[in-house]
């Protein structure tokens, strides 16, 4: 076999417990190397994506201000290089941002399997994959993960599937939360961008871009969140309840 490749979104969390079988099935391919691509984000704007997948996949009921008290990923990210960094097997590890990269991760991806650009490339048919909830899907999901997950599964997938042009909605964490968050990963950020190309570096928000958090934080309403939902959405609802049509 001259290549294998495979791409694992969660890999980046299960690496460092899977990599003795990693090395164990290089050998039995008599791989020569490792390639490895890795897509790096800000920890806040992952924290806050993360969420979205959370509340929409995997039945989180909290507010976001919650999810970043238990947030991890820069722990995740730092045992990941650790162990890049300290194999002797032959790795190759490519480090791209992500944010810096959204309108070019083709490019990114041609480069790192050393594809030419001159080849054709089948684009996918669908652009929008996997949209973000609006507030009023968001705020339905939360209420239906804290009572029956596996209804609010079959909605979240029928509202993707069914509505994939919709535009999520911007979720913003709590002043407070923020400078939570800066507080605890800004020592551990600092250790990961000394690993990291300086063209992948991370990024924290400054207390400036946490005032312009406060201000529309402000313009909210602090009362009791409710939903208003189109009657597809609602449709969607219905039937993942077994009560619509299709």
């Amino acid at each position: 076999m001259d290549s294998l490749v495979f791409s694992h979104e969660p890999w980046a969390r299960k690496l460092p417990t899977n990599f003795p079988r990693l090395l164990q099935l290089s050998k039995v391919l008599d791989a020569s190397c490792i390639d490895i691509w890795l897509l790096v984000r800000d920890p806040l704007d992952h924290a806050i994506s993360v969420y979205g997948q959370m509340v929409k996949r995997h039945g989180f009921s909290g507010s976001l201000d919650e999810w970043l008290n238990i947030y991890d990923f820069p722990k995740v990210l730092m045992s990941f290089l650790n162990v890049i960094d300290h194999s002797d097997m032959n790795l190759f590890l490519r480090v791209d941002h992500f944010d810096r990269h959204r309108r070019d991760l083709t490019d990114c991806l041609k480069q790192w399997l050393s594809i030419s650009n001159e080849i054709s490339w089948e684009q996918v048919s669908q652009s929008v994959v996997n949209r973000s909830l609006t507030k009023s899907e968001l705020i339905m999901m939360r209420w239906l993960n804290a009572r029956d997950a596996e209804l609010a599964l079959k909605t979240g997938e029928k509202l993707i599937q069914r509505l994939p042009l919709l535009k999520g909605s911007n979720v913003i964490a709590s002043p407070k939360s923020v400078h939570k968050f800066v507080r605890k990963w800004k020592p551990l950020v600092e250790e990961l961008n000394y690993q990291l190309p300086a063209q992948a570096q991370l990024n924290l928000p400054n207390d400036d871009e946490i005032s312009v958090n406060q201000a529309l934080k402000s313009g909210s309403s602090h009362c009791r969140e409710s939903a208003t939902l189109t009657e597809d959405q609602f449709n969607c609802l219905l039937d993942a309840l077994g009560m619509g049509e299709s």
